[in-house]
């Protein structure tokens, strides 16, 4: 058993070396135009990661043809000087993330916070999690919402979109008791949701679905020109890892980012009808000014199917995701693909506009309650009234509200991002 547990601890150890060997290698690739990108091969550590943050943005980055030169950029110039490391590395981060120009005549990823882009950031890696600073998530699921009503109506709400191994079978289940209830008309609840994993919203898409939309586009994921075209050659350098986190083998090798297949037909994400909930007609979802990324795709893929309906405020305006990059001990998470419906909509980049506004106000209620401003614009819009006052306020005509409230709660240390990350790739054929 000892030599057992011995060549199991070898075989870590050796993939454990071949990815720092990948995520530290750095070679003079070709750029997006075709010449070479010349880049010192020597230099410290802060050099090198300053370097590599530049040469994986002009392969990678979703608006990679706005990016100067490196000799016009100079990463080692302007940022090698700042101290500590990971400021330094951030502020190189940042001014590349401005150079994209919004037809509006802002940056892309310009926000009111100076030194802070949109959607690009980079953190400390952590050891067992793909973004553990910004998406540390815990499970909570709540007591049912019970108000009286004969309506056949359904009210989740999702909190943020955890890795779904993390929560599928709390999913599997709220679906599964609203099935049981024959639900027409579902609400579901996006406040404060930034967002979190592509495939976990893609998921909770297929739960909601119809069946007649089986088959049917649910959204694209678009890479760069270079990307799609199989020519980002720093992906070369990143080990491809799967769900849990193991290196894989491909055509005799190591595989590395570089073997995924990153065009569209490739990436065009279907539904696959899951569970037994059939009856939904209207879909209602509330939405704040944090309600982002993989959020704000669940709202986009069914406009081409569904009446929908956004009840709140406009939302954050995040149609781009990002993949873990790894450089020395750092998570860089560059906007890397832009997620489109079946219409191919997805210029949302100033936030989705609600259909009915609903402006912050007092929070001094629970999620759920009559007297929640949000919830009682949904109902009047459904043409339901809100009468009275005080504890003897109460919905006109209605008797029984069938509604589960699942919170799936995002905690996270420091800022909280607007995520919205790919873990699942395709391999070429």
């Amino acid at each position: 058993m000892s030599a057992i547990i011995r060549s199991v601890g070898r075989i870590r150890l050796l993939c454990l070396c071949m990815l720092l060997w990948i995520a530290c290698k750095k070679d003079n690739p070709p750029s997006p135009g075709g010449e070479e990108i010349v880049t010192p091969k020597h230099g410290s550590r802060k050099e090198m990661s300053l370097d590599s943050i530049y040469l994986y943005a002009k392969h990678c980055y979703y608006w990679n043809e706005a990016l100067p030169s490196y000799t016009d950029f100079d990463p080692r110039g302007k940022f090698a000087g700042i101290s500590p490391e990971e400021t330094a590395l951030s502020k190189s981060l940042y001014r590349l993330s401005q150079f994209s120009m919004h037809p509006g005549g802002k940056p892309y990823e310009w926000t009111r916070m100076e030194g802070r882009a949109k959607y690009s950031f980079l953190e400390v890696r952590a050891q067992g999690s793909a973004s553990a600073k910004r998406l540390a998530s815990i499970i909570n699921t709540s007591a049912s919402v019970h108000l009286e009503s004969d309506t056949d109506i359904g009210y989740l709400r999702l909190h943020s979109f955890p890795r779904l191994a993390a929560v599928q079978g709390d999913l599997d289940r709220a679906f599964a008791a609203m099935a049981s209830q024959n639900i027409s008309t579902l609400i579901i609840d996006l406040r404060f949701n930034g967002g979190g994993y592509i495939e976990t919203a893609g998921y909770v898409a297929d739960l909601i679905a119809p069946k007649e939309l089986e088959g049917k586009v649910k959204y694209t994921e678009h890479f760069n020109t270079l990307m799609q075209n199989g020519r980002a050659s720093m992906l070369k350098q990143q080990a491809y890892l799967d769900k849990d986190g193991r290196t894989m083998t491909y055509k005799g090798r190591l595989a590395t980012m570089a073997d995924i297949d990153f065009s569209v037909a490739a990436n065009t994400k279907k539904f696959h009808k899951k569970g037994d909930l059939h009856s939904i007609k209207r879909l209602y979802f509330i939405s704040n000014s944090m309600t982002a990324s993989a959020s704000e795709l669940l709202i986009s893929c069914f406009k081409p199917y569904l009446p929908i309906r956004l009840i709140g405020e406009r939302t954050y305006g995040k149609p781009v995701g990002s993949f873990a990059i790894r450089i020395d001990r750092y998570n860089l998470y560059l906007a890397t693909l832009q997620l489109r419906n079946a219409n191919g909509w997805g210029d949302y980049f100033d936030g989705i506009p609600p259909d009915v506004e609903v402006l912050p106000g007092t929070t001094d209620y629970q999620i759920g309650s009559p007297k929640d401003p949000f919830l009682q614009a949904v109902y009047k819009d459904l043409g339901i009234e809100f009468v009275g006052e005080g504890k003897e306020a109460q919905y006109k005509d209605l008797k029984r509200v069938k509604a589960k409230t699942l919170d799936l709660s995002s905690i996270a240390a420091g800022k909280v991002e607007a995520l919205m990350i790919k873990e699942q790739f395709k391999l070429k054929e």
